[in-house]
């Protein structure tokens, strides 16, 4: 592992827009409780804050039923975790042990998405301040910390009965923006595979709200169909897009880009009338009419958004309830493995912290929660993350205290702190970290204002970090280089799934899609794996496989968008080659000589489609075979 990579990952501020509506929302639920207990003397009413606090955290964004779900849970499930974890700390022989319960729990979770994860880290985070401050009253303070959560979903989720498609409009306005980042970048002959990936994750997240905000209704609306509509463009240009990927720049790609812009602007305002401006292009390549003609309908759309009558069901598929939970208890499953390092780690750190009478021993277990991830790269940056903006931060706060000897002043300042910490979280969390230290020691503390406690808090999460750090590394290691064959495995299986649709000329949606999903998964996992310890011979073959994997999906993509006619028996011949090199792939061996593509019968455009689509095939053996052990 290069420690020096680690350090500039952590340094890193991501390519995202601060959260300023999530800031000031966060910052309202969160100071005036506590301004307000200020004023009246009831200095409990930090705990309000603190719901309000942690609850902001539980909104996912996307649909408000979504939104609702992950708010209401931790509403329901933070409160009750406080009051458990109270009444737990009271018995310093059992506290260790419920740690361990409740992280299984919580930690579980997971299995259930991001939004299910995020909720589970936040009751888990509440438990634990529960055992680290044990109360006399913990009736009172869990009622005060969900009147804090009802009061951030009442101003998050207050204009649900106004604007019920406001999500779905953003999502597919989003779709749009990324298409018109990679229609430009096309057009400038500029490097498109972030973009492209971007594209691919604003197109899953906007399918997931539709269907979320479609499942709340009776029956399809006008809005809901041609939002709908405009999706369905949207999925349909990427893959004429990618088609182009390979090819020279085109000119007329700039003014699709400038449609898509003007479809992202028109779709997420409600009640506004919009026009669609003429698009009359003519261009020699099939991929690049298409794409044309897609962004004009994508115009037209737009343009009647208000007004469509034509009804559209979205059909939702929905796994059984336990069947994500089943397959997770593996004994090789990554969720039980994490679930079980945290909640080990978690009663070690509680154990450790009574042993060495470390006082606030919740910052100490906070900071486990927070730090430790199921992957170990990605652990080893949160710690750096943490520890250096916690000092920052703490450094901050004693400052703060030096220079401000009101109470009523330093609660007015926490609500620019709470408004910038939250605004900079999607940016960087070592940021986010030291802007929030100082609002997370009052709001942490029943008696508030104690400011000599900032060395010891750098302290406890010092060693939370480290804690944390040894944990990945000591409990059920979790290493991306062991899970990579499987991964190339499901790579190379998508692609020979869409090398078969493309070739054989049938619909290319689905399989076009899994492709491009399995890429954004490889992408990721390829980030994990230069992040942990690794041979450097078997990185470059590693990124070589991904690069030629998509060149490969691209030249399928523009053999799909070419007139031409199918070939059934070359589509077999791919997929069998590319289901050769995953099973190689999945079992880590060398793979076996692929046989060369025929070109006997073939049309001058056939065989260079053929031709085309031999190289990155070829590359992709060889790439394999380097990386094979």
């Amino acid at each position: 592992m290069s420690w020096s990579r680690q350090w500039k990952n952590a340094r890193e501020v991501a390519e995202a827009s601060p959260a300023y509506g999530a800031a000031l929302r966060a910052a309202t639920v969160t100071v005036l409780p506590l301004l307000y207990g200020e004023a009246t003397g009831h200095l409990e009413f930090i705990w309000m804050g603190l719901g309000g606090w942690l609850s902001s955290f539980a909104d996912p964004g996307g649909s408000y039923p979504a939104r609702a779900t992950s708010m209401s849970l931790f509403v329901i499930g933070g409160p009750t975790a406080l009051l458990l974890g109270s009444l737990a700390g009271r018995h310093p022989l059992a506290a260790p042990a419920l740690l361990l319960a409740a992280a299984l729990v919580c930690s579980m979770v997971r299995v259930y998405g991001d939004a299910a994860a995020t909720a589970g880290v936040l009751v888990l985070v509440s438990f634990c301040i529960g055992v680290g401050t044990p109360s006399a009253e913990p009736y009172a303070r869990a009622g005060l910390m969900a009147a804090g959560g009802l009061l951030a979903m009442a101003l998050a989720l207050g204009l649900w009965a106004v604007h019920p498609y406001a999500p779905a409009r953003e999502a597919v306005a989003a779709c749009y923006r990324a298409l018109a980042e990679l229609a430009r970048a096309l057009g400038h002959g500029d490097p498109t595979v972030p973009l492209r990936k971007g594209v691919r994750e604003a197109l899953e997240k906007a399918r997931a709200t539709l269907s979320a905000v479609r499942s709340t209704r009776l029956g399809e609306t006008a809005r809901g169909s041609q939002l709908l509509v405009l999706f369905e463009l949207a999925e349909a240009a990427l893959g004429d897009l990618v088609a182009l990927a390979e090819l020279q720049p085109d000119d007329a790609l700039l003014q699709v880009s400038s449609a898509f812009l003007t479809v992202a602007f028109a779709v997420p305002r409600e009640n506004t009338r919009f026009e669609a401006p003429q698009l009359e292009l003519i261009a020699a390549r099939p991929a690049a009419a298409r794409v044309i003609t897609r962004a004009r309908h994508s115009l037209e759309a737009a343009a009647s958004l208000s007004g469509a009558r034509t009804p559209r069901p979205i059909h939702l598929r929905r796994r059984p309830l336990l069947q994500p939970l089943r397959d997770a208890l593996s004994p090789r499953s990554l969720h039980l493995r994490h679930a079980l390092r945290l909640g080990v780690t978690l009663a070690t750190a509680q154990v450790l912290a009574d042993l060495l009478h470390l006082s606030r021993s919740h910052w100490i277990t906070v900071a486990i929660v927070l730090v430790l991830q199921p992957y170990a790269g990605a652990t080893v940056r949160r710690t750096l993350q943490r520890v250096a903006g916690t000092g920052l931060g703490a450094i901050v706060a004693a400052v703060l205290a030096a220079l401000i000897h009101s109470q009523l002043a330093i609660g007015l300042l926490l609500f620019p702190l709470s408004m910038a910490a939250v605004a900079a979280r999607p940016l960087n969390y070592a940021l986010y970290s030291m802007l929030m230290t100082p609002v997370f020691i009052l709001l942490a503390e029943s008696t508030g204002g104690d400011w000599h406690l900032a060395p010891l808090r750098i302290f406890n999460n010092l060693l939370g970090g480290l804690l944390a750090f040894a944990a990945s590394r000591l409990l059920w290691p979790s290493w991306e280089r062991e899970r990579m064959p499987l991964q190339l495995a499901a790579l190379l299986r998508s692609d020979g799934a869409f090398a078969r649709a493309a070739l054989s000329q049938q619909d290319t949606a689905a399989a076009r899609r899994g492709a491009g999903i399995e890429a954004v998964n490889a992408e990721a996992a390829l980030q994990r794996f230069l992040d942990e310890p690794h041979d450097p011979a078997r990185a470059e073959p590693l990124m070589a496989l991904l690069a030629y994997s998509r060149r490969f999906t691209a030249r399928l993509a523009a053999f799909a968008a070419d007139d031409v006619q199918p070939l059934p028996v070359h589509a077999e011949s791919l997929a069998a080659a590319l289901e050769e090199l995953a099973r190689a792939a999945g079992a880590s061996r060398k793979p076996g000589a692929l046989a060369p593509l025929s070109l006997a019968g073939l049309d001058a455009r056939q065989a260079g489609h053929i031709e085309a689509l031999d190289r990155p095939l070829r590359v992709l053996a060889s790439a394999l075979d380097r990386f094979a052990p």
